[in-house]
Formats: structure tokens, C-alpha cells, sequence
């Protein structure tokens, strides 16, 4: 359940604020735009 909830966190997050440094790294699992 707190993995459920952590993952939809850093996939709001990621899509609220995308950090350069995320959308840089291929090892990010989620795929840049």
C-alpha cells in the first residue's frame, strides 16, 4: 500500500516539476517527454 502511494507521489511530482536532473538520467523510470 505505501509502495502504491510512493510511486503515484513521484509520478505527480514528476509531472507537477520535472527536475533536469531526472528527465537527464536514462536510469529515471519514468520516460522523459
Amino acid at each position: 500500500m505505501r509502495r502504491l502511494m510512493h510511486t503515484l507521489a513521484r509520478l505527480a511530482a514528476a509531472c507537477l516539476a520535472p527536475s533536469p536532473l531526472g528527465r537527464s538520467t536514462p536510469q529515471t523510470w519514468t520516460a522523459p517527454r
